[in-house]
């Protein structure tokens, strides 16, 4: 298994920013208890507990940054090094908390605070082939079959579903190459869904590590009632 000897600094973001407009209920969903704690101090205690960490940075919404510090300081997350308001779209979360990493850090991670499953070995994983190649996503294979649509919901064509893949966080990118993807995006920025989309556009190479189907992103109640299952099952091994 692989361990945090010999593996770069990193800086950890963590976004956070989202309103949660898909879950209800108005609440920040990683506000919300999840099997015993809440979702954001599942990310926070993973990461401070990853030896390749340094520093962690959090993006939450203007009106938040208190209840994040609060949370932080609760569950004793010591390496972090900023809470700062996100932006309009994730992406304008991203560089703002970018704009609060330290110089020292070789490799800059950024992480959905809505995927609470993350495992260790996964994040030593996607830190070490970003060390390796430059940039690196944890990714899963689908098990659909895809159809591409065209505009009136038709059938356009069957993808191939062996060279599909599930986009996940962490995405770990020397940080070098994150800042120039984020200096050069242009309006291009609003419209990205992930870091790696602006990495691509550079012509860097990003490597696909392949995680686990449990890594899902909260996004409707659905999702609470199956990680909160998953992390029970998890506790009690």
């Amino acid at each position: 298994m692989l361990t945090e000897q010999g593996l770069p600094d990193t800086t950890a973001i963590i976004v956070a920013a989202g309103r949660s407009a898909r879950m209800g209920g108005g609440e920040n969903k990683v506000f919300r208890e999840l099997a015993g704690k809440p979702v954001l101090a599942w990310s926070l205690e993973l990461l401070q507990n990853c030896g390749a960490v340094r520093e962690i940075i959090i993006a939450v919404a203007a009106d938040e940054v208190d209840a994040a510090r609060a949370l932080a300081e609760k569950y004793a997350i010591n390496k972090m090094r900023a809470i700062v308001a996100g932006g309009e779209c994730r992406a304008f979360s991203v560089r703002n908390a970018l704009a609060h990493a330290g110089e020292g850090c070789p490799l800059i991670a950024v992480h959905d605070a809505a995927r609470p499953l993350l495992l260790m070995e996964h994040l030593l994983l996607v830190i070490e082939t970003a060390a390796r190649t430059g940039a690196a996503i944890l990714a899963a294979p689908l098990k659909e079959t895809v159809k591409q649509a065209r505009g009136d919901k038709t059938v356009a064509a069957t993808l191939d579903r062996s060279l599909l893949y599930a986009a996940q966080t962490p995405q770990v990118f020397r940080a070098g190459i994150l800042r120039r993807a984020y200096a050069e995006a242009g309006g291009k920025l609003a419209r990205a869904t992930d870091d790696a989309a602006l990495v691509e556009m550079l012509g860097q190479a990003v490597s696909i590590v392949e995680g686990g189907y449990e890594n899902i992103k909260l996004t409707t109640p659905e999702d609470f009632a199956v990680a909160e299952a998953i992390l029970r099952r998890r506790l009690a091994i």
